[in-house]
Formats: structure tokens, sequence, C-alpha cells
């Protein structure tokens, strides 16, 4: 399974595209495009609060994403580890952390991220080699079926 996408913010934060984030960026901004809209370059020069504003808003929904989708698999004993409270830091302390690289590299982190949480944790029938035996047992149902009727 690939890392998931990680920025840095006092500590490593993993950020998480799911349905959950994607009904709250869409409750935030009007639809994933918009919100991909104001974080171009073009948008950025034309209108800098309202991108960063937007970067901040879109990084702090994938890192809620990724803490409530850990601490509802801890709560269902899928994964172990401690529960973590949400990440509430404000706008303006984000701003006061983030140096212009960090901020730079958050938009890339945030595009891998929707990547990732477009593709598919689940093999395609393809992925996943044939068991011969699994094969064999079926092979041997369907003959002994045949041969019932």
């Amino acid at each position: 399974m690939k890392e998931k996408a990680t920025i840095y913010l006092g500590t490593p934060r993993k950020l998480c595209f799911n349905v959950w984030a994607m009904e709250q960026i869409t409750k935030k901004f009007g639809s994933l495009e918009d919100a991909e809209e104001k974080m171009t370059a073009e948008s950025i020069s034309a209108n800098p609060e309202e991108g960063i504003n937007t970067i901040i808003e879109m990084m702090v929904i994938l890192i809620n994403a990724e803490i409530l989708r850990h601490n509802a698999a801890i709560k269902a004993g899928i994964e172990t580890g401690e529960a973590l409270p949400e990440f509430d830091l404000s706008k303006q302390e984000i701003k006061l952390f983030w140096k212009m690289e960090d901020f730079k590299r958050c938009k890339v982190i945030i595009m891998e991220s929707m990547e990732e949480g477009y593709s598919s944790e689940i093999p395609k029938d393809e992925d996943v080699p044939e068991d011969e035996v699994l094969r064999e047992i079926d092979n041997e149902k369907n003959v002994k079926s045949r041969g019932a009727s």
C-alpha cells in the first residue's frame, strides 16, 4: 500500500481524500472543481488571500479526514493505536508557521492526496493471480453438477 500524502506542520500530518472529505470540500467551495480552480497559480496571483485561504482550508479538511478515518478504524478494531484529536490550528496560526516553500509544497500534496483518494485499494480481477487449487475445486464441482443433471 502506498504511503499517504504527508505534510509537515509541527509534526508530520497525513492527508486523506475520502467521501467525507469530498462532502466537506463541496459544502465549503460548491464543488471540487471550484476548490481546485482557486488553488491555481493564476487564481492565486489574481487573489492571493483567497488562494492561500483555500489551500489552508483544503489542507485542514484532508488532515481531519485522515484523523477521523484513523479514529474510526481504531474503534472498529481495524487499526491499533490511540485516537487522535482533530487538527484545529487557525488559518492565522498556520500562516505564521508556514514559509513560502511550505505553502507551495502543500498545493502539490493536496493534489496527490486527491489522486490517492480516487484510486482503489481493492485489487481488480486482472491484478489478482488465479488460485490454482480453487480453480481445480470449482472445476470438480462443475463436473459433478453436470453429471447430476
